[in-house]
């Protein structure tokens, strides 16, 4: 068997392999002619792709170090393959958030191919936990159909209220397993409320991650919201924290090291943009930018 070392590109419209030496395109297969991605049984690096060549699907075999990253970039643009798995779509189950300030918030949680998605009530995507960042699942032990999702990588909590809380789980292990090729893991131990409380800034919740150095008062600009949100924008020694101004509760915190780009609108003197590694885009304006 050859082995040939190329540069798997995945664009808005089709799939393009480039020789990493000559940068010259090797192979290249529009969306409406890709049927699918999967990863491979036979080794934890390896996935398959699988094209349409006439009337036939040709395959081919490729290795990577960083196939849950290929898998999940490809697969977001699954609506625009040639062709969809047969009875596979979006399992969708019917749940609550349970917010920073201990509200409960009705959402839908639909679990995709990839990611399992936060969607409010007016079918609006909040967010994407995608499979490949969920380090853990665990059950709530004093809230009735409660779980946490660890994700973001550093531990962050986050808590939903279901019915059919065995089922969701269920089907977001099934999904990452059997198209990611990641096994998310499921703790024994179960935790309660408050340890949630406690927890859920994950390892960034001690005192030099959340106590301010400085500090400023924005307007959060999210599809969360109808008008944008009061937030204190403030910096500790290794992280950026949303507070909110009401309470001073963090509502959210990410390390600096994840900060990829600061983004000003040339439109508008008080908007900018913090840009993460992740490719995740926070917006904001403020007298101070």
């Amino acid at each position: 068997m050859y082995r040939y070392k190329r540069v798997f590109s995945i664009g808005t419209k089709a799939i393009t392999t480039y020789n990493p030496n000559t940068h010259e395109v090797t192979n290249q297969w529009c969306y409406n002619e890709f049927v699918g991605i999967a990863p491979s049984p036979k080794a934890s690096n390896e996935f398959i792709i699988t094209m349409k060549k006439g009337r036939k699907t040709q395959q081919m075999t490729f290795s990577t170090e960083f196939r849950p990253e290929v898998l999940t970039r490809t697969l977001m643009f699954s609506p625009l393959f040639c062709e969809q798995p047969r009875n596979e779509t979006d399992k969708r189950f019917d749940a609550a958030k349970f917010h920073w300030d201990e509200a409960k918030v009705k959402v839908l949680l639909v679990v995709r191919r990839y990611c399992v998605s936060q969607v409010d009530i007016t079918g609006h995507t909040l967010t994407d936990y995608k499979y490949k960042d969920i380090e853990y699942m665990a059950k709530v032990a004093d809230h009735p159909g409660a779980f946490v999702v660890a994700a973001g990588g550093f531990g962050r909590l986050h808590m939903f209220l279901t019915e059919q809380r065995d089922d969701v789980m269920k089907a977001i292990i099934l999904a990452s397993r059997s198209n990611i090729g990641y096994e998310i893991a499921v703790h024994r131990d179960l935790i309660t409320q408050h340890d949630f409380l406690e927890r859920r800034l994950g390892k960034y919740s001690d005192d030099d991650s959340i106590t301010s150095l400085t500090e400023f008062k924005v307007q959060k600009h999210t599809p969360r919201y109808l008008e944008p949100a009061p937030r204190i924008l403030a910096l500790s020694e290794n992280c950026i924290i949303e507070r909110d101004p009401s309470t001073y509760i963090v509502v959210t915190i990410r390390p600096l090291s994840e900060v990829f780009a600061l983004i000003r609108y040339t439109n508008d003197p008080q908007r900018f943009s913090i840009e993460y590694v992740n490719g995740i885009v926070r917006k904001y304006s403020a007298t101070e930018r």
